[in-house]
C-alpha cells in the first residue's frame, strides 16, 4: 500500500531545487539542515496506534492486517506491553527500556512471548517492544502498534497517551459489539482522543462473528454504537466500522477471499489509507515540514544577500569590518555572563507565575479530595482511595497541564526570541555589517531584551519547545504513588461498616493532606525540571545559530578580501550568479506561502 501525499510530493520537489541552489553557490547549510529534511521526508513513517479495553481482540486485528500470527493474543492486563510493529527482512524485536537510550540488541522472535505473555519480567521497566516483520504493508514506512488495555492506569498507559496517540496518523478504537462503551472507553474518548483530532480515529466493532442476528439487526446495533459516540462527543458524523478480526486473520492465513470479505476488514483497510493521505496529523506533518523548509531557504537568501552586500564593498572596508567583528568576539565571555544572567533572571520569574498556580491548583483539589472522602459511604475505602481518589488527581493534574502548558510554552518562546534580538542588535550596532539579520535595531550599545509577540524563525521556529504532550508525559512517573500508598494504611485496609467510616474518616482526610503535599511537590519538582531543561535547550541552540551566522560573515569577508582582485569580468559573473540564486530562492518562497 503506497501512500504518498501531493502536498508531501511537492515539498520534496522544492527540497531538491533549493540544494540545487546551495550546490551551484557552493554553500553549504547549516547542520546540513536540507540534506536531513529530505532524510526526514523520504524515512517518514505512518504510525497507526490501536486502543481499546483488553480482550477486545486488538492484536488478533493487528495479525490480520500484518496477515500473519505476530502478536501473542489473550494477554493479562498486568504483563501487557507497548508493541511497536515495523517492517524488518528478518522477525525479530528489540526490547526498549524506560530511560534507557542505549542501542538494544535485537532477539529471537520465539522469545517474544516471554516478554507479552509471561509473568517472568516487570512491564514498568520496559518502555515499548519493537518487533521487526517483513510483512508487506509495513514495507512503506508502516508502524502498528498494539497497547495495553485502557482500564491499565500506571506508566505504560501514559506513554500511550503522550507519546504515541499524539503521534499517529490513524487511531483504531476497537470495541466489543456486544459490550460498546464501558465507562473507561467513554473517559478515554472525551478525555484523550477528542483533544488529538477525531478525523483521525476509526471506531470498529468486533466480534461480529459472535452474534447471531440478522444484517438488519447487526446495522442497528452499529447505529446504536455510533448514537452513543455521538453523544459523548459531540460529533455530527461517527463511521463504525464491524469487524470479525478472528475470520479476517484466518481469512488471510488460508487465502481465503471469501471469509476476508465478510470480515469486514478490507473497508477499514481503504478507510486507513484515506487518512494517511489526508487525514490531521499528515496535515501537522506537512506545516512543520514547511517550516523547516522556510527556515533554510531564509538561511540561504542571508547568505546570498550577505555576498551581494559584501561585493559593493573596497578592501578597506571589508579590513573594517573584519577588524570590527574580530573585536566583538573579544568579548565574548563578558557578553555570555550578561546574557546567562538575564536567562537565569528571566527562568526564576517564570518558576514563580507556575509555582504560584500549582499552589492555587492543590488549594482547590485538597478541598475537593476531602469533599469527596466526607461523603463517600461505601465498605471499600482502600479501593476508594487507590482507584478514584487517584484517578481524579491524575485528572485534576492533567486538566492543569493542558490549560497551562501553551502559557508556559509561550514564556519559553519569547525567551527564545529576546535571546536572539539581543545578540543580533549587539552585533549590527558594534560590527556595523549591513547584511546581517536583525529584527529590530535600537540605539543601545549593550545588549538589550525586548519582549516579541512572535518566534524569531531564524533561531529554531520554535521546534525545540515540546507541547502538551512532552510535558504531560511527567504524569507516567512516581507522582501519584503517594495517595495510592494509603490504600495500604492499616486502619482502612479491611472492609468498615458505616460507623466504623465515620471514625476513621478524619484520620483517613489528615492523611490525605499529607500525601498531596508530596505529590505537590513532586509535580512541582517535575515542571520546574522541564522549564529548566527546556530553558538550556533554547539557549544552546539560539547561541549555536547565532555563532554559526557570525562566522559564516567571517568567512564571507575572509573569501572576498582573497578574492578581491580578480578581473572585473569575474566579479560580474558572480553578482549575476547571486542575482539569479536570490531570485530562485524567492520564487520557493512564494510557492511555501
Amino acid at each position: 500500500m503506497q501512500i504518498v501525499t501531493n502536498s508531501k510530493r511537492e515539498l520534496l520537489e522544492l527540497v531538491k531545487e533549493a540544494n540545487l541552489i546551495a550546490e551551484d553557490l557552493s554553500y553549504k547549510m547549516h547542520g546540513d539542515s536540507l540534506d536531513v529534511l529530505n532524510k526526514d521526508m523520504e524515512e517518514d513513517v505512518f504510525m497507526i496506534v490501536t486502543v481499546g479495553e483488553f480482550n477486545n481482540g486488538k492484536s488478533t486485528f493487528l495479525n490480520a492486517l500484518l496477515g500473519e500470527d505476530v502478536l501473542p493474543t489473550g494477554i493479562t492486563p498486568t504483563t501487557a506491553t507497548i508493541n511497536a510493529i515495523t517492517w524488518g527482512d528478518k522477525r525479530e524485536f528489540q526490547v526498549h527500556k524506560v530511560n534507557s537510550k542505549a542501542e538494544q540488541p535485537t532477539k529471537r522472535i520465539e522469545d517474544l512471548n516471554q516478554f507479552i505473555a509471561s509473568s517472568d519480567f516487570n512491564p514498568k521497566e520496559i518502555e515499548y517492544l519493537k518487533i521487526f516483520n517483513p510483512s508487506a504493508v509495513l514495507k512503506d514506512k508502516m508502524v502498528l502498534v498494539d497497547t495495553p488495555g485502557l482500564n491499565d492506569i500506571n506508566t505504560i498507559r501514559s506513554n500511550v497517551t503522550y507519546q504515541f496517540i499524539p503521534r499517529a496518523d490513524v487511531i483504531f478504537f476497537i470495541v466489543n459489539i456486544s459490550a460498546p462503551l464501558r465507562k473507561t472507553e467513554y473517559t478515554f474518548l472525551s478525555e484523550t482522543l477528542l483533544k488529538q483530532g477525531l478525523d483521525r480515529i476509526i471506531f470498529i466493532a468486533n466480534f461480529i462473528d459472535r452474534i447471531e442476528e440478522e444484517e438488519d439487526e447487526v446495522n442497528e446495533v452499529l447505529i446504536d454504537i455510533q448514537n452513543r459516540i455521538k453523544a459523548s462527543s459531540g460529533l455530527k458524523q461517527v463511521d463504525v466500522f464491524p469487524l470479525s478480526a478472528y475470520e479476517a486473520l484466518t481469512g488471510k492465513l488460508d487465502n481465503d477471499e471469501e471469509l476476508i470479505r465478510i470480515s469486514g476488514i478490507t473497508a477499514i483497510e481503504e478507510r486507513m489509507k484515506q487518512l494517511c493521505q489526508s487525514g490531521s496529523r499528515s496535515e501537522e506533518k506537512t506545516i512543520r515540514y514547511k517550516t523547516r523548509l522556510m527556515h533554510s531557504l531564509n538561511e540561504l537568501l542571508e547568505h546570498i544577500r550577505e555576498k551581494q552586500v559584501i561585493l559593493q564593498k573596497e578592501a578597506s572596508e571589508l579590513n573594517g569590518d573584519l577588524d570590527r567583528l574580530l573585536e566583538w568576539k573579544g568579548k565574548q565571555k563578558d557578553r555570555d555572563q550578561m546574557l546567562h544572567t538575564y536567562i537565569d533572571n528571566r527562568k526564576a520569574e517564570i518558576v514563580i507565575m507556575v509555582r504560584k498556580s500549582i499552589d492555587h491548583l492543590f488549594e482547590q483539589v485538597n478541598d475537593e479530595v476531602e469533599e469527596k472522602i466526607q461523603f463517600y459511604n461505601g465498605s471499600e475505602m482502600n479501593e476508594f482511595l487507590k482507584s478514584h481518589i487517584s484517578s481524579f488527581i491524575k485528572r485534576r493534574l492533567k486538566q492543569w497541564i493542558e490549560g497551562y502548558s501553551d502559557k508556559i510554552h509561550i514564556l519559553l518562546g519569547k525567551l527564545e526570541t529576546e535571546i536572539s534580538t539581543g545578540l543580533t542588535r549587539s552585533f549590527q550596532e558594534e560590527v556595523k555589517i549591513n547584511s546581517f539579520r536583525a529584527y529590530h535595531i535600537s540605539s543601545d550599545q549593550d545588549i538589550h531584551f525586548e519582549d516579541r509577540d512572535t518566534m524569531d524563525p531564524i533561531v529554531t521556529s520554535g521546534l525545540l519547545v515540546g507541547g502538551i504532550s512532552s510535558l504531560a508525559m511527567i504524569l507516567g512517573g512516581p507522582i501519584l504513588i503517594p495517595i495510592i500508598g494509603m490504600a495500604g494504611l492499616p486502619f482502612i485496609q479491611k472492609k468498615l461498616l458505616k460507623q466504623q467510616l465515620e471514625t476513621i474518616k478524619p484520620e483517613v482526610i489528615s492523611e490525605a493532606r499529607k500525601q498531596l503535599y508530596v505529590v505537590k511537590q513532586s509535580f512541582s519538582e517535575s515542571i520546574e525540571r522541564y522549564i529548566h531543561n527546556s530553558i538550556e535547550k533554547i539557549t544552546q541552540a539560539t547561541m549555536d545559530e547565532f555563532n554559526y551566522k557570525s562566522r559564516r560573515v567571517e568567512q564571507n569577508i575572509e573569501f572576498e578580501l582573497k578574492h578581491k582582485r580578480e578581473n572585473i569580468h569575474a566579479q560580474n559573473e558572480q553578482k549575476k550568479q547571486l542575482l539569479q540564486a536570490e531570485t530562485r530562492v524567492g520564487d520557493l518562497i512564494n510557492k511555501l506561502n
